[in-house]
C-alpha cells in the first residue's frame, strides 16, 4: 500500500486507499479497516428493495423537473411519482442522512434520485463516507442510542432550510394516523429544535395532523440502532451532492400535490397576511457570506434605483419571510436556499436569479417557480475559480439590467 502515514492518520489513510482501489481491496485489508470502525457494505438502492419492505403506498401523482429559463429556452421532465412507506429491520441510522446500514447483513440501503446517472451522484452523508455504484464506506460514531419502533424523520441536509422545508418536513403530512399507534417515537435531527423556522414548520404540520406522538431530537454525532425503522421516501428530491456533471434536469423531481399542500397548510396555520400598500419588489441580499461571493454592491445599487426593497432573510422571522414572498410581485437575488420560499409566491409573480455556466441546468428553483406559476428567468454568471457550486462569480450588470427591463 502506497500510503503516506506522515501527513495523515491511519484511519484517513485506509479510507483514501479504499477510494484509490475503487473498493477492490483484500480480505486482510478489510479486517484492518474494521479495527478502525470502517466497513465496506454492498449497496441496495432503496427504490429497488424487496416489496416486503413497502408496507403502504399512495396513488401515483405527477412529479416534474424544469430547467432554468435562459433566454426562453427550458427543458421539462414529467413523471409519475409515488409515496412509499418502508419498514426496515435492525438497521443503523443517522439523522443527517437517508442511508440505513444493516446491523447484521453486509449491506446498506441508500435513497437516490433514480432518474440521475449514478456516476454523477454523491449521496455520502451521516455514517456513509463515500460510495460507487455498488459499494459504500461506512464509519460508525462512538455514541449509539438503541430504539425499537420509530418513524424516522432525518435525511440528507436535515440542517438546511431548503431540505427541511421541501424534502423532509412534508412527509409528516402523509402519515396515516392508524399507523402511528404502532410507534414509540418520531425521530428528528436536533437541528429542528435549534432553528426557529424549522420548529415553526414542525409545529404547524403536527397541529394540522393532530399528531401527539412523542418526539425525539437526536444529535447527528449519535448513531441510532433501530429494531423497526419506518421511513417515507423523499418524494421531493434532489441529488445531494454531484460530481463531474454538476447539474441536470434529471437530478431532481418534485411531487406537485405535496408542495401545494405544504403551501396551503403553512399559509393557513400561520395566518399569513396579504398587504395592499407595501413595496412589491424585493431583492434577496446576502450578509457577510464569503461562499459564492459576487459583485453584490453593484447589483444592489441598480435595484435600489428601481425601488426594490433590500432584504436579508436571516434577519426576519419565518412568518415575515413567508409574507414577503406571498406579497411580492417581483423577486431578484442569487441562487440559494432562500428561494425555497417560492412555494409561497403569488400567482403570476416574476423573478430573476443567476447561475454560473457549470450549473446552468440546476433545476431546483426553476422547478418550484414553474409549479407555483412564477415567471422566473436566469442570467449566466462568470465564475472566478474552479470550486464547483461554491465558486465566486461576477454578474454582468448590463445583461441583468436588460433582462429586468424586458420583464418589467
Amino acid at each position: 500500500m502506497e500510503i503516506n502515514m506522515k501527513k495523515i492518520g491511519l484511519k484517513e489513510a485506509i479510507i483514501n486507499y479504499i477510494f484509490k482501489k475503487n473498493f477492490d481491496v483484500s480480505f486482510i485489508f478489510t479486517l484492518l479497516a474494521r479495527l478502525k470502525k470502517i466497513q465496506i457494505k454492498e449497496i441496495i438502492w432503496l427504490d429497488e428493495v424487496n416489496e416486503k419492505y413497502v408496507i403502504n403506498s399512495t396513488e401515483r401523482s405527477k412529479t416534474c423537473s424544469v430547467s432554468p429559463n435562459f433566454n426562453g429556452i427550458q427543458k421539462e421532465t414529467i413523471n409519475d411519482g409515488c409515496l412509499y412507506l418502508y419498514s426496515l429491520k435492525d438497521v443503523i441510522a443517522n439523522v443527517h442522512s437517508s442511508n440505513f446500514t444493516s446491523k447484521y447483513l453486509n449491506n446498506i440501503y441508500i435513497e437516490r434520485v433514480s432518474t440521475a446517472d449514478i456516476k454523477y451522484c454523491n449521496y455520502s452523508a451521516g455514517i456513509m463516507l463515500g460510495h460507487n455504484a455498488e459499494k459504500a464506506i461506512i464509519k460508525k460514531n462512538n455514541k449509539i442510542k438503541t430504539l425499537n419502533n420509530i418513524f424516522f424523520m432525518g435525511g440528507n441536509g436535515a440542517f438546511n432550510y431548503y431540505h427541511w422545508l421541501i424534502e423532509i418536513a412534508p412527509k409528516i403530512l402523509f402519515l396515516d394516523s392508524k399507523f402511528l399507534d404502532n410507534l414509540d417515537y418520531m425521530v428528528f435531527s436536533s437541528d429542528v429544535k435549534k432553528i426557529k423556522s424549522f420548529e415553526v414548520i414542525l409545529d404547524a404540520f403536527l397541529k394540522y395532523k393532530k399528531n401527539d406522538l412523542p418526539i425525539l431530537f437526536i444529535d447527528p454525532n449519535i448513531d441510532l440502532k433501530v429494531s423497526n425503522l419506518f421511513f417515507i421516501n423523499t418524494f421531493n428530491n434532489v441529488v445531494f451532492n454531484s460530481v463531474e456533471k454538476l447539474s441536470d434536469v434529471s437530478f431532481s423531481h418534485y411531487h406537485v400535490e405535496s408542495l401545494k399542500k405544504v403551501r396551503e397548510i403553512l399559509i393557513s396555520e400561520l395566518g399569513v397576511r396579504e398587504f395592499k400598500n407595501t413595496n412589491k419588489k424585493i431583492f434577496l441580499a446576502r450578509g457577510g457570506d464569503k461562499i459564492r461571493g459576487y459583485n453584490q454592491s453593484e447589483i444592489i445599487d441598480f435595484f435600489k434605483k428601481e425601488n426594490f426593497q433590500i432584504v436579508y432573510l436571516e434577519q426576519l422571522s419565518f412568518n415575515d419571510q413567508i409574507e414577503l414572498f406571498y406579497n411580492a410581485d417581483f423577486i431578484v437575488g442569487p441562487s440559494g436556499a432562500a428561494w425555497a420560499n417560492l412555494i409561497f409566491c403569488k400567482n403570476n409573480s416574476k423573478a430573476i436569479s443567476w447561475l454560473p455556466e457549470n450549473i446552468r441546468e440546476f433545476s431546483v428553483f426553476s422547478s418550484l417557480a414553474s409549479i407555483f406559476n412564477c415567471d422566473m428567468h436566469f442570467v449566466e454568471a462568470e465564475t472566478h475559480s474552479d470550486l464547483g457550486i461554491h465558486s465566486s462569480y461576477t454578474i454582468d450588470l448590463k445583461l441583468l439590467r436588460e433582462k429586468y427591463l424586458l420583464l418589467n
